[in-house]
């Protein structure tokens, strides 16, 4: 199977879905959706993915050996989120087939006008799910900031191919900038990012996860490959935005996460790992993607298990969920943000002690969730797991979950092929 293969599984299996289980009373089974995408991208024969602006010659979709390992992850955990909420009506079901698919596309799009209209295609499916869900003026802001995001994406692609020796370096420098400024708006970095925060505080974890569990990972990743073919006036511009905004942005909201309601403390730790991830992409180096990886990898396997929030969680899956965010050694958060910490060494001493502010933030962060659970936690959300196999899932996982930090780079190795 190939990327497109992938894509129409996960598209047609959720549209079948959308048709049927609402009919037949079945809507409890829709998580079979992403279970099904997850088996598809594990059969998928993974190619040779250098990113949209690589120039790789041959096939339109290539999907990677760590494309298709994302996938299969972030389905998976989408599954978990989906059958420990309540159940999705039909439109929310469309919306995370159309997501899923488009984001397979350009997580395997080789030529950058491919890469832009499934970017816009994903953005699209994500805002209209979250202005149907909760329609306001924090999921339009999101819908308007994240959109002109995707679109400005859409336009660079005119002034590919550029290259170092082209006369017109207005032309690289502009490029530049603007790939900047939408992988801004698309990751929620300052000073664009206060969409998210106020939208996904408003929307219920089935609607929060299409962007971040599903849309933010993927876009991550391909940050990673954004490097690859492109002249260095361009990658200067696309670096030192991504290290500034992306640190900017996890430290502000590590503040937030002490300071903040305690309901909103997992959404910021988790927008700050995203601005750590950003900040490991304009580091360049191998320790920033190592780092970056690990991150994703670490919100991904906590998501089911902290996003639901009483609805779907016991006191150890609540427990464990927090120690893997936490950052205390030897969690997955812990070996992500040390090696973005040793990637920004190099930047200078002033971005390795907001670094360094950020992790400690972090862990300070949970240590208060990890507090008040201990105090305010009763019985009663264990009882409201929906059956005994569902609460052996969560408590499995949050055992994979706190294991994956003793072993770092073999989970990487497995669920990415590399390190």
């Amino acid at each position: 199977m190939n990327a497109l293969g992938v894509a129409g599984l996960w598209l047609g299996t959720g549209l079948l879905a959308a048709a049927l289980l609402p009919r037949l009373r079945l809507r409890r089974l829709a998580p079979i959706v992403f279970v099904v995408a997850a088996a598809g991208a594990v059969a998928v024969h993974p190619g040779d993915w250098l990113g949209p602006f690589a120039g790789s010659p041959g096939s339109v979709l290539s999907l990677g050996r760590a494309s298709a390992g994302l996938i299969c992850a972030v389905a998976l955990s989408m599954a978990l989120i989906w059958a420990t909420a309540p159940p999705a009506e039909a439109g929310k079901i469309v919306a995370a087939a159309v997501t899923g698919a488009a984001v397979v596309i350009f997580s395997s799009a080789t030529e950058p006008l491919v890469w832009a209209v499934a970017v816009v295609v994903a953005v699209m499916a994500v805002s209209l799910c979250w202005l149907m869900a909760q329609p306001g003026r924090a999921t339009l802001a999101a819908a308007r900031i994240a959109g002109v995001g995707a679109v400005v994406c859409l336009s660079v692609t005119p002034f590919w191919p550029i290259t170092d020796k082209n006369p017109n370096a207005v032309a690289n420098l502009l490029f530049g900038w603007l790939l900047a400024g939408a992988l801004c708006a698309l990751l929620a970095l300052v000073p664009l990012g206060g969409w998210a925060l106020a939208s996904l505080r408003a929307l219920r974890s089935v609607e929060a996860s299409l962007w971040l569990v599903l849309v933010a990972p993927a876009l991550l990743l391909a940050g990673t490959t954004l490097h690859s073919g492109m002249p260095d006036q361009s990658n200067t511009i696309i670096d030192s935005v991504l290290v500034v905004a992306g640190l900017a942005s996890a430290l502000w909201s590590a503040l937030w996460a002490c300071l903040g309601r305690s309901e909103e403390r997992y959404v910021r730790v988790a927008l700050a790992d995203i601005g750590l991830a950003a900040a490991g992409i304009g580091t360049a180096t191998s320790a920033g993607k190592s780092g970056l990886l690990l991150l994703i990898l670490a919100q991904v396997v906590v998501a089911p298990l902290l996003l639901n929030g009483s609805q779907s969680r016991s006191r150890w899956s609540w427990v464990c969920g927090w120690l893997v965010v936490s950052g205390l050694p030897p969690s997955l958060g812990f070996w992500g943000r040390l090696l973005i910490l040793e990637a920004c060494v190099d930047r200078g001493t002033g971005w390795l002690l907001v670094c360094m502010a950020t992790g400690v933030l972090l862990s300070y962060a949970a240590v208060l969730a990890l507090r008040g659970s201990m105090s305010t936690h009763s019985k009663m959300a264990e009882e409201r797991l929906a059956a005994l196999p569902l609460r052996l899932v969560t408590g499995g996982l949050a055992v994979v979950a706190l294991g994956a930090g003793l072993f770092p780079q073999g989970v990487a190795h497995l669920v990415f092929g590399q390190l």
